[in-house]
């Protein structure tokens, strides 16, 4: 789904609508700190479902950070366990929106460099999808 949420379709001329395995981390953090993420739903909810597709797939442990006054950082070693936590209301939309920031932007790091190095590989894909 779209990050712009409401069945709102990924368009390649809005950047506010997806991440790009090129975007730096400072454009990652914002372009997810504006994504639609209603909380305690996970229906249509694009930031919830990239916890369950994109990130739970790739690591073992998920950590939620959160500030002590909060209850402080929360653990997760199911996407069952993170939807329920979430479904309840018991984690913020701000919150996931920072873990979902901070993963995406360690596994899309070596992408990054790559096409750092290798513009005309990137440029040939891009014109690819052009056409």
């Amino acid at each position: 789904p779209s990050l712009k949420g409401g069945g709102s379709k990924m368009s390649a001329s809005d950047p506010a609508s997806h991440i790009r395995v090129t975007d730096n981390p400072e454009d990652i953090k914002s372009t997810i700190k504006k994504a639609y993420c209603p909380a305690g739903d996970l229906e249509q909810n694009p930031i919830t479902s990239t916890m369950r597709f994109i990130i739970f797939p790739r690591y073992e442990k998920i950590v939620i950070r959160r500030n002590e006054k909060f209850g402080g950082d929360l653990e997760f070693t199911s996407i069952d366990d993170f939807e329920k936590q979430y479904s309840d209301n018991k984690l913020h939309p701000v919150d996931v929106k920072q873990a979902v920031s901070d993963y995406l932007i360690e596994l899309l790091e070596p992408a990054r460099k790559y096409f750092e190095k290798h513009q005309d590989i990137l440029q040939a894909v891009e014109k690819t999808f052009e056409k």
